[in-house]
């Protein structure tokens, strides 16, 4: 178990690209974020803001046809919400951000 924290540090810091990015005022997108926490952290830091990365396909393979969907640390689309207030609510909780579907 002790391997899996270096991972994720890894993971976080390499060149493979997360579902969130921050936006600088000044400066390039950085899309290496997993955690939304950590990339609205960060934003603030370079007084940017936290987006999903539009170059993520993922956006576009989302499971379920419900209006709202969470988009997870870990890429995933879960498209199960009619209630957008409860899609924000568990999207706080998964780490994650609350969107239209992409698909409707």
């Amino acid at each position: 178990m002790r391997f899996l924290p270096f991972l994720l540090s890894f993971l976080s810091f390499s060149a493979v690209a997360g579902p969130f990015c921050v936006v600088p005022m000044t400066g390039k997108k950085q899309c290496h974020y997993f955690s939304r926490k950590q990339c609205v952290a960060d934003a603030e830091i370079y007084r940017g803001m936290c987006v999903l990365n539009p170059d993520e396909p993922k956006l576009e393979e989302s499971r379920g046809n419900a209006p709202f969907c969470i988009v997870t640390g870990f890429g995933q689309t879960l498209c199960n919400y009619y209630d957008g207030v409860q899609c924000r609510s568990d999207a706080k909780i998964y780490d994650g951000e609350c969107i239209a579907n992409p698909k409707r």
